[in-house]
């Protein structure tokens, strides 16, 4: 017998935040409570991260292996279920962006044609407050800037540590992304700040003057259509310029 869903529903971040709560309480991997749901591992990452939002039935059958409320998985009614312990803390540094107070990090190089290499990773989870750290500095000479028309100012390379954007970018690439390209452009795959974590996406853009204001999020691990969300709400965090990709 099906259970009755809660009117109230939270964010995608919030139901991704308890429900990776209480899978390591049972001390589960993302695999089994893939199983337990009949859906694959990548997906349970994705509702972890906050990528995309699990439907009913994946919730009701996460909720019932995992023994919590549904109602508290989806809306955070009621009590945490035994052994779960959620933080309490809100905010989240902005990964990526400038701004806030930095940890001691790498001085940056006197010379020309320096990029950043970010502590924070695409895909990594959880915002650190080290986010806006340097983890080391990468040098490229000045016509490979030119090829790519981009700024070496403007520019932070970022490790790929999900499977999302599988097979155009793998999990251990680095990516070169442009912090002052985040006018969306048809086609092309950009680097969001979800709240939660740095995530990779495919942008694509309707022809339609009445969805001006909306734009389609795609993985390329994924072949269903993209999910069409309000352009404002989307925080761009720059294109994807170039990767990285060691030889396997």
């Amino acid at each position: 017998m099906s259970i009755e869903a809660p009117s109230k529903w939270d964010s995608p971040e919030e139901i991704g935040r308890r429900l990776r709560a209480v899978r390591k309480a049972r001390g589960m991997v993302q695999a089994q409570v893939g199983k337990l749901v009949g859906k694959t591992r990548a997906a349970v990452s994705q509702w972890e991260l906050g990528e995309v939002q699990a439907d009913i039935k994946s919730l009701e059958r996460a909720a019932a292996g995992l023994r919590c409320g549904l109602n508290w998985l989806i809306a955070g009614e009621g009590e945490a279920p035994e052994g779960v312990t959620l933080s309490t803390r809100k905010s989240k540094a902005k990964i990526g962006r400038p701004g806030g107070k930095r940890p001691e990090t790498l001085p940056k190089p006197f010379y020309p044609g320096v990029i950043e290499e970010a502590v924070a990773g695409i895909g990594a989870g959880d915002a650190a407050v080290d986010a806006d750290a340097a983890l080391d500095w990468w040098r490229l000479p000045p016509h490979v800037f030119a090829e790519f028309r981009c700024d070496a100012e403007t520019c932070r390379l970022y490790r790929v540590l999900s499977d999302t954007m599988r097979p155009t970018i793998n999990r251990g690439a680095w990516v070169l992304i442009d912090h002052g390209q985040k006018t969306p452009q048809d086609g092309q795959v950009f680097a969001i700040d979800n709240g939660f974590s740095i995530i990779l996406k495919r942008l694509t853009l309707s022809m339609e003057k009445k969805k001006a204001n909306k734009i389609g999020l795609r993985s390329d691990s994924d072949k269903k259509e993209p999910v069409v969300v309000d352009l404002k709400e989307v925080k761009i965090i720059g294109r994807l310029i170039a990767q990285v990709t060691p030889i396997s």
